[in-house]
């Protein structure tokens, strides 16, 4: 593809493309102010891209990075680029004290409301220095309730979107899906296109710093969420594993129960070297400790999964027990 002209709005967006796809790259440019020769590799496949408009586009840098000229407009876009995003938390603060002021409704407990949507979406953008943030309604919720302690209804926060959107504050990219990660309410913040000095006042400061505890407590719901979905696809494979016909424990084995189930006692029995007596317990679950109500780290189980050597007492422990208890 040849590359003659000094196209700008092109290379800014190959440069926003790539510092989300190859942060340490840019990183290197904006300290050394020459590109590596893996970038310049990069440079010269296109890439694809969404624009604003929702149209799709595959872009290459307008200029060889082999060049002077290639290397100059390169530096200058990250350069500005980087300066520009580090304005966002002062772009999103400004947003809000225009949300307070110009934002209005009959009703004061929805205009509350209201301000404490808009807030909780600005502050992730100011603290993630992103337009466009991924912001699920139960995360909403949590960090209403860390900073205000007050209950958002799912509908309520649908309301309050739909209001800022129509009032040209934000655009919701995608509304996300109750239950589905995969399709988590993607949301953008519309900022004037001023340019902004990057001065940190007091006023910034106070304020992601205060709220700061909100955002922790967005992303240990988020992570319990990550594992959560981790855990039940562990489980659903291994459900498919052990409905095939070549599977050990086709006849209503399970190697790995799923949540709600509990462990069983069954007849001893060895197949090639391996005690099959019991289900185990969540063998592949202890990856996830943060979910299992009943397991608290890897390795450490309700019953325990105890070694070869004394798997066998244990087990005759509890049959002598059993024997003794039926016989009373």
């Amino acid at each position: 593809m040849p590359r003659k002209k000094s196209n700008k709005p092109l290379a800014y967006a190959w440069v926003a493309y790539m510092m989300t796809h190859q942060p340490e790259e840019m990183a290197r440019v904006r300290k050394y102010g020459t590109p590596s020769e893996t970038l310049i590799k990069l440079s010269e496949q296109p890439v694809g891209m969404t624009l604003t408009d929702g149209r799709f586009k595959l872009v290459t840098f307008p200029l060889s990075l082999n060049k002077a000229a290639g290397q100059k407009l390169l530096f200058e876009a990250v350069k500005n680029i980087h300066q520009y995003l580090r304005t966002i938390p002062v772009q999103a603060h400004a947003m809000l004290e225009q949300i307070k002021v110009e934002v209005t409704h009959r009703r004061k407990d929805t205009l509350s409301n209201i301000h404490m949507v808009a807030e909780a979406v600005l502050h992730r953008c100011a603290t993630e220095f992103k337009h466009e943030v991924l912001f699920a309604f139960d995360s909403l919720i949590v960090w209403v309730k860390s900073v205000y302690g007050k209950d958002l209804g799912y509908l309520t926060i649908r309301r309050c979107l739909e209001f800022l959107e129509e009032a040209g504050f934000f655009k919701v990219r995608e509304w996300g899906v109750r239950g589905n990660r995969s399709k988590c309410t993607k949301i953008e913040i519309r900022t004037s296109h001023r340019k902004y000095i990057l001065t940190y006042t007091s006023k910034v400061d106070d304020w992601l710093m205060g709220t700061d505890h909100a955002m922790f407590a967005v992303y240990a719901r988020e992570n319990t969420t990550r594992l959560d979905v981790l855990e039940q696809r562990i489980h659903h494979f291994a459900d498919e594993m052990a409905l095939q016909v070549e599977s050990r424990h086709a006849e209503g084995y399970r190697l790995f129960p799923v949540t709600d189930d509990t462990l069983t006692e069954t007849s001893v029995t060895e197949e090639d070297g391996v005690w099959t007596d019991e289900y185990i317990d969540r063998l592949l679950g202890g990856l996830v400790p943060a979910l299992q109500e009943n397991v608290s780290y890897c390795g450490e189980g309700i019953g325990g999964f105890e070694g070869s050597s004394s798997f066998g007492q244990s087990k005759r422990r509890r049959g002598s027990q059993q024997r003794s208890s039926s016989a009373v």
